[in-house]
């Protein structure tokens, strides 16, 4: 008997109908490299083009105009003085609104929505341009009665479009503690 060969069974034989074509190792390399070329491109264009982060810096100072060091203790009707600077980091002029709000024991202080429950002092506003700061004049301060945990509160508002808007995470407080009369 004769065997019949099997070209099924031999797997370095290729099939009358398979054609293979010599693989282009130039052209994928070419294509590898166009293709990162183009990523890269496309990421640089991305990072140069891509604006810069707008935001505004808001300090408390202490009377001296110096951060820290803020007083911890005062009379019943005395004066406290703080002073608030503002620095700009947007493109355009910006116009800035100060709240000043007296607090105690009854007030809420979030940083996200702003403040609650507190005696509300008056406001100053300032414009600004990028990269311009200032600092306010000295802001007094005084608590009409004993208590461990009176507050003198500021935030910072931005108009935008027309309308005063809170600056999330832009409020700044200290508290302090009235002992006696004076």
């Amino acid at each position: 008997m004769k065997s019949k060969k099997n070209s099924d069974s031999d797997p370095n034989k290729e099939s009358e109908d398979e054609i293979k074509e010599p693989v282009d190792l130039e052209k994928i390399t070419r294509t590898v490299l166009l293709i990162g070329i183009l990523f890269v491109s496309i990421g640089i264009i991305y990072f140069l083009t891509e604006p810069e982060e707008e935001y505004s810096i808001f300090i408390l100072l202490n009377d001296d105009e110096v951060m820290g060091n803020y007083p911890v203790n005062a009379s019943v009707n005395e004066n406290v003085s703080l002073h608030t600077y503002i620095e700009s980091h947007y493109s355009e002029k910006t116009e800035y609104m100060v709240k000043m709000y007296r607090g105690n024991n009854d007030t809420t202080i979030n940083s996200m929505n702003g403040t609650k429950n507190a005696l509300y002092l008056g406001n100053f506003t300032i414009e600004l341009k990028n990269e311009q700061n200032w600092t306010s004049h000295v802001i007094n301060v005084s608590f009409p009665s004993l208590g461990s945990n009176q507050t003198a509160i500021f935030e910072l508002w931005r108009k935008v479009d027309g309308e005063w808007q809170y600056i999330p995470n832009h409020i700044l407080f200290v508290r302090i503690e009235v002992l006696n009369e004076t």
